[in-house]
Formats: structure tokens, sequence, C-alpha cells
């Protein structure tokens, strides 16, 4: 759906070219364009109805207004900060797209003195390449491996709109007319490329059956206040600063593309904050899990807890009989995990702060460990987890410190384990 901007600036475009090269009239453009959409309004008013209805599946109350409704869903709407911020993003990266497209060609030859026909041709190359390439790959990067974590495509498409606001910024200040055209090229690419990105990013912020009212209201909200004041805000800065020679203008729209990253930037911290809160919530309910499933398994001997109980933090046992800590880096993979014969559960209710702080410090330590490791490919680390391992050589290499660390937490847990095991017989 997103192809669809680029492909019709770049239809109209060469359609402008040829009338004027062939039939020497840019009327003729006009006459074309009027006859492309009367065929599409022909279609569209004999086409069975059943092709383009929506049937809505969930239940309404018929007795509710469309005042009421409307009123409803726009509380609903504007009351999402994701939603709202990835609108305005848009709104003001289609603004500079529509600008730069409208008046690229007028700047080329008022302010950089290109030739009329130079600039319309490379214009028309520009947009025959640059936006299709761009939202192209920005639709690759939905539908691959990275594009399943939205905090990750919001990162992404940050990057990607920094580099079009940058290219933009620079365009102003060049006065070399193939670096214009090269940095024409990389904003219409990156600006192309970070628009499917946010497309999806504003939709999926809704609920499912919030998404057909969502998605009309930010195309109306695109049209309003993208693509329509676009060509006129541009004309009006360039009237006031002195005319079709002024490079004021690309200075304005250079400042809104800053502006449109400013917005993605806070979509993405409200985003983090929202990732943050439910990490959050989900340690907090672990750790309930774990005090209530110790609680309900302490007298058992064989260690053999459900795997919908707890996630858990094990201790593992090497030949040379010390417990080795294994802390988890995903909860979810965790929960799948069972423990094998040679673990004790690692009661974490009853840990003293200076161990605690200890195993914080060492885990800290494993972490920066296994980045390393997954950077050169030898990530031998099993279900995402962080372990020491039980290799001769790296227990040497190790300092006397965590040795130390080691030793002090089995006997530790030992005694733990001894005590509970003396009041049960008590």
């Amino acid at each position: 759906m997103q192809i669809g901007v680029p492909l019709g600036t770049m239809s109209g475009f060469l359609i402008s070219s040829l009338s004027l090269q062939t039939l020497q009239d840019w009327k003729y453009a006009f006459y074309f364009q009027i006859v492309g959409l009367t065929v599409c309004l022909w279609y569209y008013g004999f086409s069975e109805d059943d092709q383009f209805s929506i049937r809505i599946r969930e239940e309404r109350d018929e007795n509710q207004s469309f005042s009421t409704v409307l009123l409803s869903n726009c509380k609903t709407f504007f009351t999402n900060p994701l939603f709202v911020l990835s609108m305005l993003t848009l709104s003001q990266l289609f603004l500079v797209l529509t600008g730069v497209q409208f008046w690229m060609t007028d700047y080329l030859n008022s302010v950089m003195l290109m030739e009329y026909n130079l600039a319309s041709q490379s214009f028309l190359i520009i947009s025959m390449t640059a936006p299709l390439t761009g939202v192209y790959l920005g639709s690759q990067v939905l539908n691959n491996d990275v594009g399943n974590k939205g905090f990750r495509v919001m990162k992404i498409a940050a990057i990607e709109l920094s580099l079009a606001s940058i290219s933009l910024a620079l365009i102003p200040h060049v006065d070399n007319q193939e670096m214009i055209v090269l940095l024409l090229w990389s904003l219409l690419f990156f600006g192309g490329s970070a628009i499917p990105s946010m497309m999806g990013i504003m939709i999926t912020s809704l609920q499912r059956e919030e998404r057909i009212s969502g998605n009309q209201l930010s195309h109306l909200f695109l049209d309003l206040f993208g693509y329509l004041p676009a060509p006129a805000v541009y004309g009006y800065v360039q009237i006031i600063s002195g005319g079709s020679t002024s490079r004021k203008g690309m200075v304005m729209l250079s400042c809104i593309s800053f502006l449109s990253l400013i917005f993605l930037l806070l979509a993405i911290y409200k985003k983090y904050l929202s990732i943050k809160m439910i990490c959050i919530d989900l340690n907090e309910s672990e750790f309930r899990n774990k005090l209530r499933s110790l609680s309900h398994h302490s007298g058992d001997n064989n260690d053999e807890y459900q795997k919908k109980d707890f996630s858990y933090i094990r201790m593992q046992t090497t030949n040379h009989k010390f417990k080795q800590i294994i802390h988890s880096h995903y909860t979810e993979q965790i929960e799948g995990d069972q423990l094998s014969e040679n673990e004790s559960p690692l009661i974490i209710g009853m840990e003293s702060q200076r161990i605690r702080n200890a195993y914080r410090s060492q885990c800290s330590y494993l972490h920066i460990f296994y980045n390393v490791s997954s950077l050169i490919g030898r990530r031998s680390l099993e279900n995402d987890l962080f372990m020491v391992k039980d290799d001769q050589a790296q227990i040497r290499m190790k300092s006397q410190n965590t040795f130390e660390l080691k030793l002090i937490g089995a006997n530790h847990f030992m005694g733990e384990e001894r005590f509970g095991q003396q009041q049960q017989q008590q």
C-alpha cells in the first residue's frame, strides 16, 4: 500500500515530462490525469459491493449515535501516546517529502541554475529509483526477524529518519549540483524506507478492533497536515524570504524533518517505558511465584517442580563439588526448563545482601562475556543462560576473589539446606 505514494509521484513526473517533450504543452498532463481518475471511479462504481465491503464481526450497540461513536474513538486514539507520536512523525515526514517533490525542480533551476530539461530528467530518475527502493527496503525490515520486535523497528526507523534529515539539512549549504542530486536521492531513499516501519508501528499500537477506524483517522490526519500544506508552506516561505532564488524554504523543510525525528524519539522513549514497566511487573510476579512455590515444595526431597510453577535460578554441581550459579537471560526460556538430577534450587528469599550483590556483580561480568562470545560467533551457551563453565583451564584463569565467591556461596547455601532440614526434623 505504501508503494502507491512514490509510484504515483513517479508516474506524474513521467507523464508531465512526456507531455512537454512530445506535445509541447503542459495542459495535456492534467488531461491524462483526469482520464486516469475517471477510469478508476468508473471501475469502483460498477464493481460489486462484496469486493470492497468490510465486515466487522464485533457486536456493536445499534442505539449509539454516530457522534457518540466518533467521540469515543477519537478519545481512545488520542489518549494513545504511541499512536499520536507515530502519526505526528508521519505527517511531518510526508510534509517534507511532498514539499521536496513539488519544489525541487524549481530549486534546481532557480537556485542552482541547472537547465530545466536536465533538472526534470534528474529528478525523474531520482523519483523512479530512490523512493521505490526505499519503501521496498523498509518493507523487508518488517518481514525479516528484525521486524518481529516493534522496539527494534522503531530504532531502525530512527536511524533512517536521521540520515534523511541530515541529507536534507545539507542541501541548502551545498553549491555543487552533483552533490545536491546525491543528497536528494539519499533523502528520498531513507525517507521512503522509514514510511512502512512507521505505518506498522502506528497501526499495531492499537487494538485489533480499533485498527480500521484508526487507519482511517490517520490517513485523514496525514492528508490534512502532511500532503495538503506542503506546497503552500514552502511557497509562502519563499515569497517572504526573497523569491524563487531563496534557500529559506529548504531550511524550513529541514527543520520540520528534525521535528519529525524528535517525535519519533519521544515515541521510542514511550515504548521503552512501557517495556520497562512490563518487565518490572513480570519480575514481581515471578518473585511471588518463586516464594509461593518454594513454600509449597519445601518438603519435597526430589526437587521435581512443575514447569508452570516458577522460573528459577539454578545451581550446578561440577566435578570439583563446587556449585556454580546460572542466571537467566530470558524468563520465558527458563519456564520451559527442568531441573536435572545434580541440581538443587536456589532459595533466593534467604540470601544475604552481601552475597546477592556479589552474585549481581558476577552476573554483569558474565553478561559482557556472553555478548562478546555472541559477536565472534562462538555462542555455546544453552537456552540463553549465563553460566560459569566447569572447564579446568578457565577455573585457573579466574582470580582468587572469584574462587572465594564460589566457595562462600556453596557453603552459604549448604548451610541453608541443613538449616531447613533441621527445621523439618523439629
